[in-house]
């Protein structure tokens, strides 16, 4: 089977405060990417406070109620991988399901890709996320947006289309950050053309929707402040082996899709807290054949202003190799921020009320075919 794919879209809306930035990914084929990402401010402790940094995350959610085995398998892989990784559980809602649903289809009968809908047009629920999440009775605090677009010859073919969706969005730095983010609730639809009508310009197509956040009133799951998280981490297996396109692009200048990288590493901490890397590497397991990375990417270095203080990207310089085991080593340090802007980059490196300073972590994952 012969397909491209396009992930489309990732989108984060949040009630109030809002910073743009942006992120898409694809790990197979001919990729193309374009997405663009609303990504809420979080503010630390005022001068003089101590955040509370105890963990809030969801370790147990009821039982899906997928009648479509795609949705059902996508849902179930990506609690999996984020359970495994420290990120806490996202539990199925029905409004989000609906809302998925909405959009994908949208997107199917008018031939259409992204995260915005034109509200004239036939089979349309609503311009944006935040639009269609209220639409579908979902009162959001944030509202997460992301799909993977597949087209070409049998793309409208389901089988495994869901698990692949969300290897595709786990594959792309700006897409795998807003998938672990500490949302609560999550809808997905699995669509292909023969369902909702095949569109004239991009022929046989099958669209993985997946909607999260969480409801006015609460707050994201979080880590505790001594946590640092990875994806992929101890026991990934499956991931894609390299990246084939990004937008913004992770590596500006450089075109993904005839020079790829590796699947890269994303590393966090609690947000409010600033996390440094200050060595990294990667080394195929067995031979210990050490995989040539690229400058981390980080707040600082992000030209595109997506990754926040608590965020850091590893990104090996060439695709790894498929069904081969990695081992990962991280050191740096996980600090308390300063709301009053002491230190650099509003960091008081002798501040350390809630991280757990300096860290060093190690672990193996295994790519995929």
């Amino acid at each position: 089977m012969k397909s491209n794919v396009l992930i489309a879209t990732l989108a984060t809306i949040a009630a109030l405060a809002l910073t743009a930035c942006g992120g898409g990914g694809s790990s197979a084929g001919n990729g193309q990417t374009k997405a663009d990402t609303e990504t809420p401010t979080e503010h630390p402790p005022a001068a003089g406070q101590v955040a509370d940094t105890s963990s809030t995350l969801v370790a147990v959610v009821p039982a899906t109620t997928y009648t479509n085995a795609e949705e059902k398998a996508a849902l179930e892989l990506l609690n999996a991988e984020r359970s495994r990784c420290g990120f806490g559980q996202l539990a199925q809602q029905v409004q989000l399901d609906a809302m998925a649903r909405g959009h994908a289809n949208y997107l199917l009968r008018n031939n259409a890709a992204g995260h915005y809908q034109n509200t004239s047009e036939a089979f349309a629920t609503g311009n944006g996320p935040g639009d269609r999440a209220l639409a579908a009775g979902y009162s959001y605090a944030v509202i997460r947006d992301a799909n993977t677009d597949t087209f070409g010859t049998n793309a409208n073919v389901l089988t495994e289309r869901g698990e692949q969706g969300v290897r595709n969005l786990l594959s792309a730095p700006y897409h795998a950050l807003g998938l672990v983010a500490g949302s609560l609730d999550v809808g997905i639809s699995v669509m292909g053309s023969d369902e909702a009508g095949t569109t004239g310009t991009y022929g046989p197509r099958s669209i993985v929707q997946i909607n999260s956040g969480y409801q006015q009133g609460f707050k994201a799951q979080l880590p505790d402040g001594g946590a640092v998280q990875t994806y992929p981490c101890e026991g990934t297996t499956g991931t894609a082996f390299e990246l084939r396109g990004e937008s913004p692009n992770p590596v500006p200048g450089r075109d993904l899709s005839t020079n790829p990288i590796g699947q890269p590493i994303v590393v966090q901490v609690r947000e409010g807290q600033y996390l440094t890397i200050t060595s990294a590497s990667i080394k195929k397991k067995g031979d210990a054949t050490e995989v040539t990375l690229l400058p981390v990417l980080n707040k600082g270095t992000d030209t595109s202003g997506s990754l926040d203080i608590h965020q850091a990207v590893i990104m090996p310089a060439t695709s790894l190799l498929p069904n081969t085991d990695y081992i990962v080593t991280l050191e740096g340090t996980n600090q308390t921020a300063k709301a009053d802007g002491a230190g650099p980059s509003g960091i008081n490196p002798a501040i350390n009320n809630n991280g757990s300073g300096a860290f060093s972590k190690s672990f193996a994952f295994r790519t995929g075919s």
